[in-house]
Order: C-alpha cells, then sequence, then structure tokens
C-alpha cells in the first residue's frame, strides 16, 4: 500500500523482539508518511489559491501588462492587454517582445525594457501617441527573480494604460483655465 502512495495503513502485533520494535518503526514511519502527505497537499491547495488570487488581481487591472524576462521573451500578460491590442495568449506568450508589431513597442521602448533588464534603470516612463489618437502611457519596472538565483536575472514589468480620455480632460480644465484668466485680465482693463 505505501508503495501506491495510501500510507494510513498500520501492521496490527505485540511487541515482543527486535522485529516487533522494526514493525513499531515502520507503523511510526507510515503514520508520519500519511502526516507529511496531508501537510503537503494542504500547502499546494495554499499556493493554488494564491496564485489564482493573484491571476484575478492582474486580470482585474485596466491597463496592460507584459511580464518580459531576460531573453526578451513575454512570459505573462494580462487580459486588458490581450482584449486592447487584439492579441490570443498561445500567440503571445514565449515570444520576443522585439517581434511584437505594436506601433507603441518602439525602439525607444524596447531600449528601456533593455535598461531594466541589464539593471541600468530602475523606471522608465514614457508618453506615446498612436496615429488614431490615443495616447498611452508606458512604464517599465524591474521585476528581480528569486534570491537563489545565480545568474540574478531581472525581469521586466511593462504596463501599457491608455490616457487619451485623461489627457483630453487636462486639456479641455487648461483651456476653460486659459479663459477664466483672460475673462480676469479683461474685466481689470475694464475697470480701469
Amino acid at each position: 500500500n505505501i508503495k501506491n502512495g495510501i500510507f494510513n495503513v498500520k501492521i496490527d502485533f505485540k511487541v515482543n523482539n527486535e522485529l516487533d520494535e522494526l514493525l513499531l518503526g515502520f507503523n511510526d514511519m507510515a503514520q508520519k508518511l500519511a502526516d507529511d502527505q496531508v501537510k503537503m497537499n494542504s500547502y499546494i491547495d495554499k499556493i493554488t489559491m494564491l496564485n489564482e488570487y493573484n491571476e484575478t488581481i492582474i486580470n482585474s487591472l485596466k491597463v496592460g501588462i507584459l511580464i518580459i524576462n531576460s531573453e526578451f521573451k513575454i512570459e505573462k500578460v494580462n487580459n486588458y492587454f490581450l482584449k486592447n491590442f487584439h492579441f490570443k495568449t498561445e500567440n503571445i506568450v514565449q515570444k520576443s517582445i522585439k517581434k511584437l508589431n505594436i506601433a507603441i513597442i518602439n525602439q525607444e521602448i524596447l531600449k528601456n525594457i533593455e535598461k531594466i533588464i541589464r539593471k541600468k534603470k530602475k523606471f522608465q516612463n514614457i508618453i506615446q501617441r498612436t496615429t488614431h489618437n490615443k495616447i498611452y502611457e508606458m512604464k517599465t519596472y524591474p521585476l528581480y527573480n528569486k534570491k537563489n538565483d545565480q545568474n540574478n536575472r531581472t525581469s521586466c514589468i511593462l504596463i501599457i494604460e491608455d490616457i487619451s480620455k485623461k489627457m483630453e480632460y487636462e486639456e479641455k480644465f487648461s483651456k476653460q483655465k486659459n479663459y477664466h484668466q483672460l475673462a480676469c485680465y479683461q474685466l481689470v482693463l475694464l475697470m480701469k
């Protein structure tokens, strides 16, 4: 049974000699293996739950997220990016960011990703305008791998946010403010 992963077995006997003590040790070992299997399954359940929780958070964000490894391959992408840039996971994951055919992923962004991966920068932020009147804020951050990684590799998190509406509102607000200042100036002139 133990060979098949069933650890909750016990051999019944009466302790009389060394062979009986060996059987007692066997029973203790089988119980310990059963207890360890329960703990291991509990840990696996917790890790799975945390992983699913993290996935839910990443996919609920209203910004595009790409994780790019030290070989410039896309390791992870969230649903927002897939939907807004019309990709499928299988067509983008494990592909080079350098071969991604999106206008906003240009040479400047690729250089920023490289600087993050090569640890020459800790953060980069660029505003990109497209020909379709879209404005994107593109941020790159380092994602350090495990401490026990001998190569001390760094990945890059690329966050792409559509700030078109925000910029539109800021421009309208700025124009209103300028009109208000001009009106106040004209009022002052009229009062003189």
